[in-house]
C-alpha cells in the first residue's frame, strides 16, 4: 500500500486492496484493509487432512467450504 500511495494511487478511489488473511495490523493501516476472517488453524488442519488422503491414494475433497467472514473496511470503500 505504501508503494501504491507513493506512486500516486489513491486507495480505494483508484485501486481497492483486500487481504485473504485478517492480520491485526490491517485494521490499523490507513486506510484500514478489507479482509477475509477465517481460522488459519482450521484451514491448515483441513488442508493437511486432504493432502494426506491424496498422498495415500484415497479419495479427497477438491473443494471445501470453510466458515469465514468478510470484514469490509476503508480500502474498498464499501
Amino acid at each position: 500500500m505504501s508503494w501504491l500511495q507513493g506512486e500516486g494511487y489513491r486507495i480505494p478511489r483508484d485501486i481497492a486492496i483486500v487481504s485473504l488473511y485478517n492480520g491485526s495490523a490491517l485494521s490499523l493501516m490507513r486506510p484500514s484493509v478489507t479482509a477475509i476472517d477465517t481460522s488459519a488453524k482450521g484451514v491448515g488442519t483441513e488442508l493437511g487432512k486432504q493432502v494426506c488422503h491424496f498422498l495415500q491414494g484415497e479419495r479427497y475433497q477438491k473443494k471445501t467450504l470453510l466458515n469465514y467472514e468478510i470484514l469490509i473496511r476503508k480500502s474498498t470503500d464499501k
